[in-house]
């Protein structure tokens, strides 16, 4: 009888290690399979949380650079900016004593610049001054064509101080720096 029972506590013993190790392997695998999903979670959400921070970091540098930004656009002439850069010439010319006379105005054919020619008139030093002062413009400009030449051209002025203008430049001039919008 004794044996009897023993047999009896060592088969429950081995079904309630069977059931406990059947349970054991069933947490198991599910904890297992937990954890390879909290993996991807958690490699999902950093993604998420530095596409957030870069985002954050380009608004920001975005808002910080917005006024150099705005001051290289002004580097730029634009389609409805062509009158005002004219204006920027002609007022360089009064700086320099240079009467001028925009002869065309012409964007060309591929519309990535602007060609301008100009009939300035002037002494020599005063041409030269006005070219130097194009050449340093906030545009990046090119010059396609320079012929100056000495003439005996006067002035009409009716003031006193009648200026005779010795010299004639044509001038052609490539607006690098245009943007057809």
């Amino acid at each position: 009888m004794q044996f009897l029972i023993q047999k009896k506590y060592l088969i429950i013993s081995i079904l309630m290690f069977a059931v406990s190790l059947f349970a054991f392997l069933f947490l198991y695998q599910g904890i297992k399979s937990n954890i390879g999903e909290v993996q991807t979670l958690s490699e999902n959400w950093q993604t998420e949380n530095l596409r957030r921070d870069n985002v954050k970091s380009l608004a920001s540098f975005l808002e910080t650079s917005a006024p150099e930004v705005s001051q290289l656009e002004g580097h730029f002439v634009q389609k409805s900016d062509v009158v005002p850069f004219l204006d920027a010439v002609e007022n360089l010319s009064k700086e320099t004593n240079v009467k001028i006379e925009v002869s065309s105005v012409n964007v060309s054919r591929d519309n990535s610049s602007l060609m301008v020619e100009v009939k300035a008139l002037g002494s020599f030093g005063d041409i030269y001054k006005f070219i130097t002062m194009l050449e340093n413009f906030p545009y990046e400009l090119e010059f396609t064509t320079a012929d100056v030449q000495n003439t005996s051209i006067y002035s009409t002025s009716a003031d006193k101080n009648i200026r005779p203008y010795k010299w004639v430049a044509t001038l052609g001039i490539k607006v690098l720096s245009f943007s057809n919008k």
